[in-house]
């Protein structure tokens, strides 16, 4: 928000700006540096102060206790606070009927925002100390690209926090618009990652056609099942793997003209095209479908044209022996 940006602005950068943090060679920071990262922090919303925290006990287990004490005590001390007030508290509420008891969710403290009852205040907690169970297993990125013309797509998966131990993880492929044994081969396997290690790769086959499609896209899953000595990521245990095409449409028949930008037949290019919606199933089986019908619809109309000539040309005229009708009798050749 602009409020948020002046505020953000008003704050001294020096000693925070990419390439000036101090490395650990050098001296640690100070106490303006400190004060700087704090007044950053403050200026997050919850949601992104709750981020920051989340990745720093990840980086620093160490301080996942401590962390947690301190948001409890916190906690408890403003909910405590609020509790000694209650008198103020039951003259603005309505007092409840006989025998009804009253647990509210939440109260509030002085400056508006709810604090958690016991139970809310655990999960709070709980979630809060999520990051301490171990080491985190995801994707770099939530999508990965390759061209179809690349024999193999590699997928890398990261390590975030504790290296010091062995973890393991199971992983697979799932069909999304790109279908296994079409556009690539379905692949699974486990990751191990040895102590120190921070990073893994797997590698997907691909397949090449000459077909032109649009870019399709397929899926790759860490999953929980078997997995030892760390947790997956929230968000990244799952990612996308996008295969662009580099056919030529609709087919490569003209690729080097169209290279060589020389003039084509236009004849040929609806050609091509036709080729093309009939190599895909949908369109093939619907156009199959449409000529039967059409069909259908030309036999009902010569049978009806056959019947009306066959019954004013014998039936309806009395010269005509019954010998030449088709059940030797007048009445129940109108009857049919």
């Amino acid at each position: 928000t602009p409020e948020r940006a002046s505020n953000m602005a008003e704050i001294p950068l020096t000693g925070i700006l990419p390439g000036q943090f101090p490395d650990a060679s050098s001296a640690p920071p100070s106490d303006e540096e400190k004060d700087v990262l704090a007044k950053l922090l403050l200026q997050l919303q919850d949601d992104e102060a709750l981020s920051v925290l989340h990745k720093v006990c990840a980086g620093k287990p160490q301080l996942c206790q401590p962390l947690q004490d301190l948001l409890q005590r916190t906690l408890q001390a403003e909910h405590d606070a609020v509790a000694e007030r209650p008198a103020q508290a039951a003259s603005d509420a309505k007092v409840p009927s006989a025998g009804r008891k009253v647990e509210p969710a939440a109260v509030l403290i002085d400056v508006g925002k709810p604090v958690a009852s016991p139970p809310a205040l655990k999960a709070q907690l709980d979630e809060f100390a999520a990051p301490c169970e171990g080491p985190v297993l995801q994707f770099t990125s939530f999508m990965y690209f390759c061209s179809e013309d690349a024999d193999v797509v590699s997928v890398d998966v990261m390590r975030i926090g504790d290296d010091s131990s062995r973890s393991s993880v199971r992983y697979t492929t799932a069909d999304a618009t790109a279908k296994a044994g079409e556009r690539y081969q379905a692949t699974s396997g486990t990751l191990v990652f040895e102590p120190g290690e921070i990073q893994k790769s797997f590698e997907v086959p691909l397949i090449e056609d000459d077909k032109w499609n649009t870019a399709l896209e397929f899926e790759v899953k860490l999953l929980p099942d078997d997995l030892s000595g760390a947790i997956l990521g929230r968000y990244l245990h799952r990612s996308r793997v996008k295969v662009i095409d580099m056919s030529y449409f609709p087919s490569n028949k003209y690729k080097a003209q169209l290279e060589a930008k020389q003039s084509l037949s236009k004849w040929g290019l609806l050609l091509e095209y036709f080729k093309l919606n009939w190599s895909n199933p949908v369109v093939r089986w619907g156009t199959k479908k449409t000529v039967v019908v059409g069909q259908i619809h030309n036999l009902y109309f010569l049978l009806t044209l056959f019947i009306n000539v066959y019954m004013i040309d014998f039936v309806f005229k009395p010269e005509v022996p019954l010998e030449k009708l088709v059940s030797k009798n007048r009445e129940i050749d109108l009857l049919l």
